[in-house]
């Protein structure tokens, strides 16, 4: 590759290799060196020491980062001219919970950490300690002047470990997709039952644990967009992963009883039940119709106060996803 676009590449934060998931190296060609600085906005037929050097004085251009990442007690990155580095800089931190925190520093009272001339001006960039206690999660840290805004994520230092496991004892389990689970019970998808199921069979053998893939609510609209790592949602949960015939009420729904009843739809479970890879189109073909008409009947009778509470709880963004999903099969059927 060519030294000056490997250069450029790896100060855009592009790495040079990894390991897939079968232990293969795969290392950066220039040709998907090229693609991917292009999708970041840079030129890869261009200059690359130019842009290298560009790169590296927006980091002083800009009073603080698009983002920073606290692990536990730390500090973030204040950019200014250095010879505004003894002023006192006001900042305020608003948290996730809508908490807010706020402090002061004087740059210049801590060595600073870089510094670099640009454009006949001296910058220099200083920590801006903060608060050790944050709690984890999606903050935003604000400056009042100069007027500045950073997306304040901050992290566990580590992952939790269990205090057996700390202590040197070991467990074992099962890593699980949970769509890949086949029973003579499930529509073409393994399902909650399933699960129920085989988290049952594997604590009376002895198993700690089962890791499950992210189950959150897919594309219904365009079941064909399967990946649990690309959902529509992150904050809800998958409905194609209902057991049907499982959910209260379905005994007693007429409605429910006739659809799955009908020969055509016991056909288009057999196919289901039968393909070698989930057909994810014919799945959520097959149990969107029939959980409508669960729900309408749960709705004609009243509904219930646990359903009650679960939308009070989840508020806003609840009604909002509900809404577009509602909204995407809208336009569908009309061609857009």
């Amino acid at each position: 590759m060519n030294p000056a676009l490997r250069e450029l590449a790896l100060v855009a934060g592009i790495e040079e290799r990894y390991w897939d998931g079968l232990g293969v190296e795969r290392t950066l060609t220039e040709a998907t060196a090229a693609a991917l600085l292009a999708a970041l906005g840079f030129d890869p037929a261009g200059d690359p020491v130019a842009q290298c050097a560009a790169l590296a004085e927006a980091g002083f251009l800009v009073p603080l980062p698009p983002a920073c990442v606290l692990r536990g007690e730390g500090a973030a990155v204040l950019a200014l001219p250095e010879a505004r580095g003894g002023e006192r800089i006001a900042w305020s931190i608003e948290c996730e919970d809508g908490t807010q925190r706020t402090g002061e520093c004087v740059p210049a009272e801590q060595p600073a950490l870089d510094a670099r001339e640009i454009g006949g001006t001296r910058y220099a960039r200083w920590p801006l300690p903060l608060p050790g206690d944050l709690p984890t999660g999606y903050h935003r840290l604000r400056l009042a002047a100069p007027a500045a805004e950073s997306l304040l994520i901050v992290a566990p230092a580590r992952c939790h470990i269990p205090a057996a496991l700390a202590a040197g004892g070991r467990c074992w389990g099962f890593a699980v997709q949970l769509y890949t689970l086949r029973s003579a019970g499930n529509w073409g998808i393994g399902d909650f039952d399933d699960l129920a199921q085989l988290a049952a069979a594997a604590g009376a053998a002895g198993a700690a644990f089962i890791g499950l893939n992210p189950l959150h609510a897919r594309h219904l609209v365009r079941a064909e967009e399967a990946s649990p790592y690309a959902p529509s949602s992150r904050l809800f949960l998958d409905p194609l992963y209902i057991a049907v015939e499982a959910v209260d009420g379905y005994a007693q729904c007429a409605a429910a009883q006739a659809a799955v009843a009908a020969p055509a739809f016991r056909e288009a479970l057999a196919r289901a039940r039968e393909a070698t890879l989930v057909d994810y189109a014919a799945v959520t073909a097959l149990k969107l119709p029939v959980l409508e008409c669960l729900f309408a009947q749960f709705r004609a009778a009243g509904g219930d106060a646990a359903f009650d509470a679960f939308c009070r709880e989840r508020g806003a963004p609840l009604a909002r996803f509900a809404e577009f999903e509602a909204l995407r099969f809208v336009l569908q059927a009309q061609g857009h």
